[in-house]
């Protein structure tokens, strides 16, 4: 956790936070399942845009990981809560994130009403399932498209990276 200062040191960008917490956080093979809720107005101070370096950084991150990334929207104070297109691009970023890293995004958070996004959260952890699969592996490691369906269950919907991270293959 870290708590905004209110200056660019303290506060630079979200995604520096994400990805130091992250390269720190062990896996734990008896509890493999991890996720993050992050509470932030995403603005990064250092690029806002639609090419945040630090952004895809962060999402790619996440993606080795493993690790699921819930967003809550939350408007920051002084000028930048007012900057309409830095707060637009938070935003995006956010929903980004959390689309990219497998989990979903909420806008427009005021700390008094951020209990139905919990519940929602709650909810959706309590009805998780970790699905295992065979990729094909690659000479080079990188980022493979997948596609998750269940014809059988017609209106069950599906939250999910749409890209997973393959390890290079073992052999020559």
């Amino acid at each position: 956790m870290r708590l905004p200062l209110g200056s660019a040191g303290g506060a630079a960008s979200p995604y520096f936070s994400l990805q130091d917490l992250m390269r720190h956080w062990q896996p734990n093979p008896a509890r493999p399942r991890r996720e993050v809720v992050m509470i932030t107005n995403g603005v990064d101070l250092y690029n806002s845009g639609p090419a945040d370096p630090y952004l895809g950084d962060a999402i790619a991150q996440a993606q080795r990981a493993g690790i699921l990334v819930y967003s809550i929207y939350a408007q920051g104070a002084g000028h930048l809560g007012h900057s309409f297109w830095r707060n637009n691009w938070g935003m995006n970023n956010l929903s980004q994130l959390s689309d990219e890293a497998g989990a979903e995004s909420y806008g427009f958070g005021i700390a008094a009403f951020f209990k139905p996004y919990f519940d929602d959260i709650s909810n959706r952890l309590a009805h998780q399932y970790l699905l295992t699969f065979l990729a094909k592996p690659e000479k080079k490691p990188g980022m493979q498209s997948i596609r998750v369906t269940a014809p059988e269950l017609p209106n069950v919907e599906l939250v999910t990276a749409h890209r997973v991270y393959v390890p290079a293959s073992p052999l020559p």
